[in-house]
């Protein structure tokens, strides 16, 4: 979904904390940055264009103009999750961060132009073929090649996660959203990297389903591993995906059986029964509402987390208030949080409240913080391949240091030895 309104974005976002942050990255990086609305109209640049762009637009059709360009790019960064480096017609490298809002596309931020290398002249070569270029024009942009700044695509790689960082830290919609979108392009990374490991051993079809594989994958949850049953799980839905021969009505049928499963397995945990059919209905009735198996598959990895979440709890009223706890520290992780926020936020009494996950999770408020923190950081050591300092900051740690010496009292091991 799309707005149309020009700086309808200001509506939701501070300009002029927009233009400061903008401004800053310019200032940091040397790059050129944009800010357009959902159509691709410029609401605020930081740096001048380019001499080369300025030259090259008058040069190029309307299909090929940098505004259709830089949507297209946002679309495509939209899908995989993450900012996103694309050449445009011209050849020069661009980092593209889509601003989101509610699933709706409000805009975006455009860093560059900028060049991996030095300016090579096959590229003008191919651009006077592509347009049909004069010598007048040729010669200027040659000369006006010369002054695009050379990045190395490792620092082109360091400012674009710089960029979604920045983007992140004033859209958080945007964040959720792009870090959903690209769990969803890695999980089908991971079931086709399964399937294509079937085929390689020269089957062509499933003949059985493997419920020996499906009872593994239910011990786990039961045993309360998370990143181990994420990983079987997508074994899994990979199966289920070729024994179903992608029929999206079949593959509903087989989910919302293994929905059951799940929902068994944690009940047989100690999860409180309600609280757990309560999430079994909703997570049924987003199967039967979802078009496609990609987004039936990545919420049932989310809600796979929600079924083992639960698993902490039992069945008393008090828990309501734990529960409620635990959701909010769940949700806001990342951020500088404490007890006295999150007693603040349930309405109760801190202490009442270190009583609480003391009684009902068997830990510290701090050790729950930690454990979750923890648990995500795995996640994205698994998962990506942001920094240290990056997933720390990410999960809520100020200072890699100590970052690192908490994931090696939960899990044993530092940070890098892990991933």
């Amino acid at each position: 979904m799309v707005k149309d309104n020009k700086s309808y974005i200001y509506d939701y976002f501070s300009k002029q904390n927009m233009e400061k942050m903008l401004t800053a990255f310019h200032k940091s990086t040397g790059l050129r940055v944009q800010l357009t609305n959902a159509e691709g109209d410029e609401l605020f640049s930081a740096g001048e264009q380019a001499p080369f762009c300025a030259e090259f637009e008058k040069r190029i059709p309307i299909k090929d103009s940098c505004k259709k360009q830089h949507m297209n790019a946002c679309i495509q960064a939209i899908k995989w999750g993450e900012t996103y480096i694309f050449n445009c017609s011209a050849g020069l490298c661009h980092i593209v961060c889509p601003i989101l809002y509610k699933n709706t596309i409000m805009g975006s931020v455009i860093a560059g132009p900028f060049l991996l290398d030095e300016p090579d002249s096959e590229l003008l070569t191919d651009l006077e073929k592509k347009y049909k270029l004069n010598t007048n024009s040729l010669v200027k942009l040659s000369s006006d090649l010369f002054e695009i700044n050379e990045v190395s695509p490792e620092m082109a790689e360091q400012y674009s996660r710089l960029l979604y960082y920045l983007i992140g830290s004033f859209s958080y919609g945007s964040r959720e959203i792009m870090f959903y979108n690209k769990n969803k392009a890695y999980q089908q990374a991971r079931i086709g990297e399964t399937i294509h490991q079937f085929k390689s051993g020269g089957a062509t079809e499933i003949i059985e389903y493997d419920y020996a594989r499906e009872k593994k994958f239910l011990s786990t949850v039961r045993d309360g591993d998370i990143a181990e049953a994420k990983k079987q799980l997508n074994e899994l839905l990979a199966h289920i995906l070729l024994f179903e021969n992608h029929d999206i009505d079949r593959i509903r049928v087989r989910l919302g059986e293994l929905y059951t499963g799940i929902s068994r397995a944690a009940i047989n945990r100690g999860a409180d029964i309600n609280s757990i059919l309560e999430i079994n209905c909703k997570a049924v009735d987003a199967l039967y509402s979802t078009r496609s198996f990609e987004d039936m598959f990545q919420t049932m990895q989310e809600n796979l987390e929600s079924y083992l979440s639960d698993t902490y709890f039992i069945s008393k009223k008090e828990n309501q208030s734990i529960k409620r706890a635990v959701d909010y520290i769940t949700q806001n992780y990342g951020e500088d949080i404490s007890l006295e926020d999150v007693a603040d936020h349930i309405q109760i009494n801190p202490s009442y409240l270190c009583v609480l996950f003391k009684k009902n999770i068997g830990m510290t408020f701090s050790h729950f913080l930690n454990k979750i923190r923890i648990d995500k950081a795995k996640q994205l050591l698994e998962n990506t391949e942001y920094s240290v300092m990056e997933i720390a900051v990410a999960c809520g740690f100020s200072d890699q240091s100590y970052f690192t010496k908490v994931f090696k009292k939960y899990t044993g091991v530092t940070p890098k030895k892990y991933r």
